[in-house]
C-alpha cells in the first residue's frame, strides 16, 4: 500500500510539473491557484498521516494534492541548507520529511488566516521559525 501512496504521490508531482511548465506564468503572479493552502490542506493533512486508509486515495483530485503537498514540503524540507542566508533554516539532525509535513499540518490549522497564501513560501518561512540556525551560520 505504501508503495501505491507513492506512486501516486511520484506522478502528481510529475503532473504539476508539466503544468506549471505550461502556465509558467500564472505562477509568477500573485495569486497561487492550487498551491494556496486551503487547496492542499487535506493533502497535505493524509500525507502526514502515518497509517491511511485506500479510501483516502480514491479521489484522484485529494491524490493530486497529496502530491503536490509532499513534493512541496519535502523539496523545501531538502534544500534547507542550501538557501542563502535570508532563508535558510537548519532541522536537527534526524529531521526528517514526516516531521516537516506534520510541522506544516499543524502550522496550517493554528493559522487559518494565512491558508490564502501560497504554501510553497509559508513552509519556508514555518521551516525558519521552528528550525533557525545558529548565529555562527555563514
Amino acid at each position: 500500500m505504501r508503495s501505491l501512496v507513492w506512486a501516486i504521490s511520484v506522478l502528481a508531482v510529475a503532473m504539476t510539473g508539466v503544468w506549471s511548465g505550461m502556465t509558467g506564468s500564472a505562477f509568477a503572479q500573485e495569486d497561487a491557484g492550487i498551491f494556496k493552502g486551503n487547496e492542499l490542506i487535506e493533502g497535505c493533512r493524509i500525507a502526514a498521516t502515518p497509517s491511511l486508509s485506500p479510501q483516502d486515495y480514491v479521489k484522484p483530485r485529494l491524490a493530486l494534492r497529496v502530491g503536490i503537498c509532499l513534493g512541496i514540503v519535502s523539496s523545501i524540507f531538502g534544500v534547507g541548507h542550501w538557501m542563502d542566508q535570508e532563508r535558510v533554516f537548519c532541522p536537527p539532525p534526524g529531521a526528517n520529511n514526516k516531521q516537516a509535513l506534520q510541522i506544516v499540518v499543524k502550522r496550517m490549522e493554528d493559522r487559518p488566516q494565512l491558508m490564502d497564501g501560497d504554501l510553497r513560501i509559508l513552509a519556508l518561512i514555518w521551516f525558519q521559525e521552528i528550525w533557525p540556525c545558529p548565529s555562527t551560520r555563514k
